[in-house]
């Protein structure tokens, strides 16, 4: 192939890669002199299934426009060998899978920035009716496409789940295993229909992958044990591969990987405003900043977060969440209240019992120094009794003090209400061999200030 031209437009120069159905060579458009990416399929690969599938390629990454995604200049079918290529955009660069395997776990900004760009191209993709179904670090790629800059870009469509409007043509049966296994989606590793929600799983391994230098169950070599975990196990807590990680980016990496696609962010524009909401300074990638982790700072351990804290998934619950739902807030347990509101009449009797002695021998005095005292005062109304009241948060008993308005009208020798003395002989009389407070007929007279006995 090298040497050749495609189709009389493409001068072939060199192979930049091969996979297992085609190979992408550079190449120049004879007539512009422009220099392009040309994907061939494989001779040995022409079966009616992959042609089909390498032809929808074309117009998939031909419907979606967005700067992250390679652009598709030309189609055609070689007349020489009758080979089909699509002719893209040439990329200058390496994909996010070389970087790691030279440098190691990227640099936490740099994870954050490359996967907000990826959330952009998925973005585009999905408002689209397309759904790439291959999300991994294989095909991300750090395109050079200014001096000192970097861009990220989505590559391989090959295998993308598209709408009816771009012509699925049933491509992939139903329970076909499509993708690469590491990075699959639960519901993808199951055979069962994806949907934006399962790219946004697999960009979540590939986000763990950039933080921590590996995949959460990478070390699962059988096919169908891994799928097992996928679908049933949470990824391990990813500050217990990378401590350096914030808290709070990784509970958006958990949350990203939620075993239940309700649990995830539920669209990659949900996604891209988490992860920008901590780069401030915004998603551009330098190439100064593709480099290894500082040993200094790889060393350092970040603030310990938790795998059931802000991951949006409603199955985790922490232990005072799961409190919350067992006992709903200003409901507390019946055995607490009405040990409270024992509790609280007894100290609420003796202390009314003590004041009604004081206020007995008080009442004796005023009655013989002025006659006028003796006049018994009216009931209050209901809502200065005191009656008792469970709190909403603790069970225990609460008695309301009387407002600013109720004391300043009442005299300073009025004797305490009728309903008032009722209460305290009945909560008297719900302790176990303590006979209520004596009747007296006499006035009493009510101190000027009660607080100390209206709360317990």
């Amino acid at each position: 192939m090298l040497g050749r031209t495609l189709d009389d437009r493409y001068l072939i120069l060199r192979q930049i890669g091969q996979g297992g159905m085609g190979a992408v060579y550079e190449a120049r458009h004879v007539g512009t002199n422009r220099r392009v990416a040309v994907k061939v399929i494989l001779k040995e690969a022409m079966m009616g299934e992959q042609i089909a599938r390498f032809q929808r390629e074309a117009r998939i990454v031909g419907a979606v426009e967005s700067q992250h995604i390679t652009q598709v200049f030309d189609t055609g079918v070689d007349r020489a060998t009758g080979c089909p290529y699509i002719a893209m955009e040439y990329l200058d660069g390496d994909d996010v899978h070389v970087l790691l395997r030279r440098n190691g776990p990227l640099p936490v900004d740099l994870a954050m920035r490359v996967a907000s760009q990826a959330c952009a191209g998925l973005s585009r993709a999905h408002d689209a009716g397309v759904v790439h179904r291959d999300i991994k670090s294989g095909n991300l790629f750090l395109h050079k496409n200014e001096p000192g800059s970097r861009i990220v870009k989505l590559l391989d469509f090959g295998i993308a789940k598209v709408g009816h409007e771009l012509g699925d043509g049933g491509i992939t049966k139903t329970g076909a295993l499509v993708g690469s296994p590491l990075y699959m989606s639960p519901e993808q590793a199951r055979g069962r229909p994806c949907d934006p929600r399962s790219d946004i799983f697999s960009l979540g391994v590939t986000l763990y992958e950039m933080l921590g230098g590996r995949r959460p169950f990478e070390d699962v070599t059988q096919l169908g044990e891994l799928i097992v975990k996928i679908c049933s196990e949470p990824a391990r807590w990813i500050q217990d591969v990378a401590p350096w990680v914030p808290a709070e980016l990784a509970g958006v990496v958990q949350r990203a990987l939620a075993i239940e696609p309700s649990g995830r962010y539920q669209s990659a524009a949900e996604m891209a405003a988490a992860l920008r909401a901590m780069l401030p300074a915004g998603h551009h990638v330098d190439e100064a900043m593709l480099v290894p982790i500082d040993p200094s700072l790889r060393s350092r351990v970040a603030p310990r977060g938790s795998p059931h804290e802000n991951t949006g998934d409603p199955r985790a619950l922490s232990v005072s969440n799961a409190a919350r739902a067992i006992t709903p807030t200003g409901a507390p347990p019946k055995k607490s209240s009405l040990a409270g509101v024992a509790i609280g009449g007894v100290i609420g009797a003796l202390v009314l019992g003590g004041g009604l002695s004081l206020f007995l021998l008080r009442g004796r005095g005023a009655s013989a120094a002025d006659p006028a005292t003796s006049t018994p005062a009216p009931a209050d109304t209901a809502s200065s009794t005191g009656a008792s009241a469970p709190n909403g948060t603790n069970g225990t008993t609460v008695v309301p003090a009387p407002t600013a308005s109720e004391t300043a009208s009442a005299p300073a020798s009025a004797e305490p209400s009728a309903s008032a003395s009722a209460s305290a002989t009945a909560a008297a009389s719900q302790i176990p061999g303590k006979a209520p407070p004596a009747k007296t007929s006499k006035p009493v007279t009510k101190p000027r200030n009660d607080d100390e006995t209206s709360r317990k």
